[in-house]
């Protein structure tokens, strides 16, 4: 029988034995397999991803190279377009204004040479002919007659617009006719370069950029050609292009960008390959090593199989009893995390008051762990006054004769303070005692009740400034229905209380807005933008039109549909009116003012006649051209009476060019103005004076300071003007310095300082107003009209530049003339220059 048994036995585990190695094969197979196809799958993976990353990759880099070089031939020729045009302007304003002498100086101060070889204007003189104009310094075309003779029969002259020519002497010409009059057509054109400042590197960065042509639409000539020799094939220049159209004028210019992958993109393509042969490699490599790793898992099995069967029965037991007490504990503390997670304190007593039970919430609100808490009396943890009412109140339900009950009240906390609860007693029960106990919840309500009291506080404090504003606000739907108003906007319609308004106006888009049309566009404004502000006219209840300034919001809910209007407004009438009598002020003053101008513009020239005729007469005494004269005081009377006259005739002279800047009748005699000589005009006159002051005068202006472009007169004018004041207000022994600069914005900087007795702001002011004179010459007989700096400063308007003037009290004073960049002339010219 035990023979029987033991064999029972050995049979049974070799049984369970061979069981177990079966199914170890199996396994093993079948993780062999999962690591082959989970490697293949991940390199292929792997494979696709980077091959599609990396074709992405270079795609997205020659496209942006395209679009980099399509960008930068864009500038190039807009860069072309806008010097062509401003060429083009200056040429005609030129010949529109009749000075065609100073073409060339015109075309000094703009630089041309990044775009264009050559500028030149073609002037007809006759029929069929044309005389040439070199504009621009250029290298010498030598067949520069074949092009004019190519350009007038090529040329559409019966249109004004912007023609694009090629042809094989130059292939991008711009030219435009310019219709001077009926029998007269000239011709202004440039020989425009493309391959001017475009740099070699701007290609060699670009790996991808193969080759770039431009030519104009419909023709054969190119007026770029790119090709990289190094890594392009000619037979392939026609591959892998793309063209686009580039505006230029009334033209379109085709640009072909030609490209292909880098050599580092040639590899990049190659690594995918890479990536699938390795991870093929460790794909099997992972397989071989599962394979060895599972026949040894294999002996270690069939080692432990035998003790495995022997603790099988003991584990089941022992592991039915700890999924047993496992469930008890989880239930347990499911059942209490679910408690403590609640937001309100659950709580049981007995029915005397005593503590049982308290979640965990219990610390969250008081402050007091629930173990600290159990056994004593919820209602000595109430507020003071609040415990006699509660007790009452938890005693009749235990009695019966109250059911559940919810009550306010305040428990304190840890801190010594009172927090507002909810107290809510819900139910009776019996433990398995049969003695009974109380549940029920506390809820804390602190938050809210200060929310609610904040709310409250905001909305009085809110509608108490509705209420009081000063500006009409209010609430009104699309069709014109208030909703709401403030008093304000009550006064302002001219309605008692803003409850008339709610009531008497049905649609205010038509009662109270003067124009019907404008009021729809507002509103039209307002709910495309949100919000806007505007001015309108309105009528009030008594038929009086205001004008009020409204700013109006549309309001809209969650699917952007508009619910009404809300908006404020004041009453600008007072302000309105004031505004309209001042625009009629305004054009009152500037009639006076024109006709004051004319009158001393007419006035200075009546007068300048009997002044040349008291001047030449008295200067023939004083010369005694036709004899002696006799007394040698008719001399000085006469030596009197020349002074005079030419001091008058100077301040006449002042007035008609003040009056004539004022009414716009004085215009600029421009040519390149050597300063160094009106300096030295200038200084010569003052001469005199100055040695007579015994002053020391230092001009810093000499031959190496740049020239400039304007009147030579109204330059030397404005000079004499403020050295004349310099030396006037100059003591004996004063120091003068001239000084002329270009500072970092190109501008020019002349500059006069004295050490004068200088002057405060408000003689300043003075002295800058027409008519204005300060009275602190040390030479009363010197005292003019008040009109030089006025005069400067309207000469320096017509330059189109401005005049400066600082001053210190005791100190002395510094004059600035500041002519723009465009007057100051750099390059040296050989133009004639006049003095």
């Amino acid at each position: 029988m035990l023979t029987r048994e033991k064999t029972t036995e050995k049979t049974n585990g070799a049984s369970f034995e061979k069981t177990i190695v079966r199914k170890g094969l199996f396994r093993g197979r079948g993780a062999q397999m999962m690591v082959f196809l989970n490697g293949l799958i991940l390199t292929l993976t792997a494979f696709a991803a980077l091959n599609i990353f990396i074709q992405q990759t270079i795609d997205e880099n020659i496209f942006f190279a395209k679009q980099e070089v399509t960008e930068f031939f864009e500038a190039r020729l807009l860069n072309i377009e806008k010097s062509f045009d401003i060429g083009f302007s200056n040429l005609s304003h030129a010949i529109s204004s009749d000075n065609q002498n100073n073409i060339k100086v015109l075309f000094k101060g703009i630089s041309y040479s990044q775009n264009y070889d050559a500028i030149y204007w073609l002037e007809q003189v006759g029929d069929g002919r044309f005389v040439q104009h070199e504009l621009r310094e250029s290298e010498i075309l030598e067949n520069a007659t074949e092009l004019h003779k190519l350009l007038i029969e090529k040329l559409n002259k019966d249109t004004d617009k912007v023609q694009i020519i090629s042809n094989e002497i130059h292939p991008f010409i711009i030219a435009k006719p310019i219709k001077i009059n009926a029998n007269r057509t000239d011709i202004f054109y440039a020989l425009a370069s493309i391959n001017k400042n475009v740099s070699p590197l701007f290609f060699e960065k670009k790996k991808n950029i193969r080759g770039v042509s431009l030519s104009p639409e419909n023709n054969t000539n190119e007026l770029f050609f790119y090709m990289d020799k190094n890594n392009y094939k000619t037979s392939d220049f026609n591959n892998s292009r793309t063209e686009k159209s580039l505006p230029l004028f009334d033209s379109e210019i085709s640009l072909f960008v030609h490209s292909d992958k880098s050599e580092r993109e040639e590899f990049l393509i190659q690594v995918p390959y890479l990536v699938l042969a390795f991870g093929l490699i460790f794909t099997l490599i992972g397989t071989m090593y599962v394979r060895s790793n599972h026949r040894q898992s294999i002996r270690l099995a069939s080692i432990n199989a035998e003790l495995a069967q022997k603790n099988l029965e003991l584990n089941r037991e022992v592991s039915e009893r700890e999924k047993l007490n496992a469930a008890l504990a989880r239930a347990e503390k499911e059942n209490r995390a679910v408690m403590d997670s609640v937001s309100d304190v659950i709580f049981e007593t007995t029915t005397g008051g005593q503590i049982l039970f308290l979640n965990g919430t219990w610390q969250k609100i008081t402050g007091f762990s629930p173990e600290r808490s159990l056994g004593k009396n919820l209602f000595d943890l109430l507020y003071v006054q609040d415990q006699t009412e509660q007790k009452e109140n938890f005693a009749q339900l235990v009695k019966g004769t109250k059911q559940g009950y919810r009550a306010y009240t305040r428990l304190r906390s840890a801190d010594g303070n009172f927090r507002a609860v909810e107290l809510a007693v819900s139910m009776l029960r019996q433990d398995e005692n049969k003695e009974s106990r109380v549940v029920g919840t506390i809820t804390d309500v602190e938050e809210r009740r200060r929310t609610e009291r904040a709310l409250s506080e905001a909305e009085k404090k809110y509608r108490a400034i509705v209420e009081n504003a000063a500006s009409g606000i209010y609430q009104v739907t699309a069709e014109g229905h208030y909703l709401g108003a403030n008093p304000a906007t009550a006064r302002i319609l001219g309605y008692d209380a803003p409850e008339n308004v709610l009531r008497e106006i049905k649609n205010a888009n038509a009662e109270i807005y003067c124009d019907g049309r404008e009021r729809e566009r507002s509103l039209r404004d307002a709910v495309r933008a949100g919000s806007i502000t505007a001015e309108c006219q309105l009528r009030r209840k008594d038929g009086k039109l205001i004008w009020v300034q409204e700013n109006l919001r549309a309001v809209k809910d969650d699917n952007d549909q508009l619910i009404y209007f809300e908006g404020s407004m004041d009453d600008i009438t007072q302000r309105k009116e004031t505004e309209i009598a001042l625009r009629a002020a305004k054009v009152d003053s500037d009639l006076a003012n024109r006709a004051k101008s004319e009158f001393l513009a007419n006035m200075s020239h009546e007068l300048r006649t009997p002044l040349n005729a008291i001047i030449g007469f008295s200067d023939i005494i004083r010369t005694q051209a036709f004899g002696d004269v006799g007394r040698p005081e008719y001399l000085d009377y006469a030596r009197d009476i020349h002074d005079g006259g030419k001091r008058l005739l100077q301040i006449i002279n002042d007035i008609l060019d003040v009056s004539r800047i004022e009414a716009g009748e004085r215009q600029l005699n421009e040519s390149i103005v050597d300063l160094n000589k009106i300096l030295g005009t200038c200084l010569e006159m003052l001469a005199p004076k100055v040695e007579a002051n015994n002053m020391l005068i230092s001009n810093l202006v000499d031959e190496n300071t740049p020239k400039l472009i304007g009147e030579i007169h109204a330059i030397k004018q404005m000079m004499t003007n403020l050295l004349s004041n310099a030396v006037k207000f100059t003591p004996s022994g004063g120091r003068i310095t001239i000084h002329a600069d270009v500072d970092d914005f190109g501008q020019m900087h002349i500059s006069v300082t004295d050490t004068g007795i200088g002057l405060t702001d408000k003689e300043m002011e003075k002295a800058l107003s027409p008519f204005g004179q300060v009275n602190a010459s040390f030479d009363k007989n010197e005292s003019g009209t008040g009109l030089g700096l006025t005069l400067v400063q309207s000469l320096m308007s017509l330059h189109g530049g401005s005049f400066e003037m600082f001053s210190q009290k005791g100190v002395g004073t510094t004059a600035t003339l500041i002519f723009p960049p465009k007057r100051v002339s750099i390059v040296a010219t050989k133009m004639p220059e006049r003095v």
